[in-house]
Parts: C-alpha cells; structure tokens; sequence
C-alpha cells in the first residue's frame, strides 16, 4: 500500500497540472461524460465531548469508450 501526505502530493502536483485537470473533468461533467458523487463527512462522537473521529470521502467516474463490438 502506498500512503501519500500533503508533502508528497505537493512535490509532484503543480496548481497549473491540477486547474487543467479540473477544467477538463467540468467539462466531462458538463456533457454527461462523467459523474461525481458530492464529498460526504461524517463526524462520530467520542466518550471524549471534545474529540471525534471525523472521515470524508469523495468519489468521481468517468467512462471513455474502448471499443465496441458489432
């Protein structure tokens, strides 16, 4: 298993690499060439009133046609 930090994705990934791969995947969104589930957090309590475990999760698909068979 690979596990990345800010550090490491910040040493690869430029601001201009990412607005153009988010402008690409709008417009995918855009002519229905993809989906995206919205970000979902969830807070759980703790006996601890000032600590919860908190996880976040967001998820997005698109699809680009291999081939098709006759």
């Amino acid at each position: 298993m690979l596990i990345l930090n800010n550090d490491d994705v910040r040493s690869v990934l430029t601001m201009d690499v990412a607005m153009r791969a988010l402008e690409a995947a709008y417009a995918e969104l855009a002519r229905k060439d993809a989906v995206c589930r919205p970000r979902i957090d969830m807070q759980i309590p703790t006996r601890d009133p000032k600590k919860v475990y908190q996880w976040g999760t967001m998820e997005a698909v698109r699809y680009r046609v291999i081939s098709q068979s006759a």
